[in-house]
């Protein structure tokens, strides 16, 4: 995990979280819960370590007139839309997870 969105520790505590959730079982169920595991993970997991990447790339670091872009784009959102743009990071809901144990 890139450290741009400061998400290394987080995404380690959900995995601990959906890992406590999943493995409360028998032995025999470990492999098939592990399977569970990966797919419960996988799509917010790459989601997050897209956002990192793209955030180094376009928001922490770029130059010229991808830096005159950036500073465009982050002036024009209000507090509430920048909110709502992270907010699907920093809110995971263990609701869904019901449905893998």
């Amino acid at each position: 995990m890139l450290q741009y969105a400061a998400q290394g520790a987080c995404q380690a505590l959900e995995d601990a979280v959906v890992l406590g959730a999943l493995l409360d079982c028998g032995p025999e169920a470990v492999p098939e819960r592990l399977a569970r595991y990966a797919d419960a993970r996988r799509q917010r997991t790459a989601g997050t370590q897209l956002v990192a990447r793209e955030m180094g790339t376009q928001v922490y670091h770029p130059t010229g007139d991808s830096a005159v872009a950036r500073n465009a784009m982050l002036s024009a959102l209000s507090q509430t839309e920048l909110h709502d743009k992270v907010a699907w990071l920093h809110g995971m809901r263990l609701e869904p997870l019901a449905a893998h144990a």
